[in-house]
């Protein structure tokens, strides 16, 4: 964690959106609008780029008018948690604190209200949490990448996680810790060994229906008539077109 006690905005493309940088009990807190990343640098010169660090953020969008409900402007107002890198260059962050406003032309008493959030002890707690739910979404690697109906309500209920029916199993979307729970993330990880299933019960079945069924043999009619041996049994005549006698054709 940081140690530093004065925070000033680190110049770049994003410098001049940053509202505030305050220090909240050694942290440093950033406010700034959603989808925007300013950074800050302290006197020693740290950077938010690395040091773990919170932000608050706001951001405005307006719903069309409808027969159901009028034009309307909504703003979301969010406390993350920013913590350290993960080595896959994903940092971990969790969303501490979120509100949704309707119609608000000052939001000066709402990023008050949000600095109440500013949680220091789940700050640090943050790679914690990374590690149950890796943990708990770890879960479905005991299961098969395929499974049949039954295995999959099976493991579902091992598991304690809701289970789906197969319309549901489709292998859409992208489901992630802390963007959701680490329960519905398990919940779809096992819908997708489902859905593997089910895709190759489908392929199976088309292809099987693209065989072309196994021509019916007609036995041909006796068209001519040669003093030869037989090419089954050696008796004389034969018949053409099998060249066979009378008892070796088929019947």
């Amino acid at each position: 964690m940081a140690t530093a006690t004065h925070w000033t905005v680190e110049q770049g493309f994003y410098a001049e959106a940053l509202d505030d940088v305050f220090v909240h009990e050694g942290i440093p807190v950033l406010v700034h609008s959603a989808g925007l990343s300013p950074h800050a640098v302290s006197e020693h010169g740290e950077s938010t780029r690395d040091v773990p660090h919170f932000t608050i953020t706001y951001c405005s969008r307006t719903t069309h008018p409808t027969h159901l409900a009028p034009r309307t402007t909504y703003t979301d107002i969010q406390v993350t948690g920013n913590h350290e890198w993960e080595p896959s260059g994903i940092r971990r962050v969790l969303t501490l604190w979120e509100k949704r406003l309707s119609d608000v032309t000052d939001l000066a008493p709402y990023i008050e209200q949000a600095k109440a959030h500013l949680d220091v002890a789940l700050l640090r707690a943050i790679p914690a949490r990374y590690a149950e739910a890796d943990a708990r979404i770890d879960q479905a690697n005991a299961y098969p990448d395929y499974l049949s109906r039954q295995a999959y309500e099976t493991a579902c209920e091992e598991v304690g996680v809701r289970c789906l029916d197969d319309a549901q199993c489709n292998g859409l979307g992208v489901f992630s810790y802390p963007f959701y729970d680490a329960d519905t993330v398990l919940s779809m990880r096992l819908a997708d060994k489902r859905w593997l299933q089910r895709n190759q019960d489908a392929k199976a079945k088309a292809a099987e229906a693209s065989i072309p069924p196994p021509p019916v043999w007609e036995i041909p009619k006796r068209n001519g008539q040669l003093w030869e041996p037989c090419e089954h049994c050696g008796k004389e005549p034969i018949y053409m077109p099998l060249h066979v006698c009378m008892d070796c054709w088929p019947k």
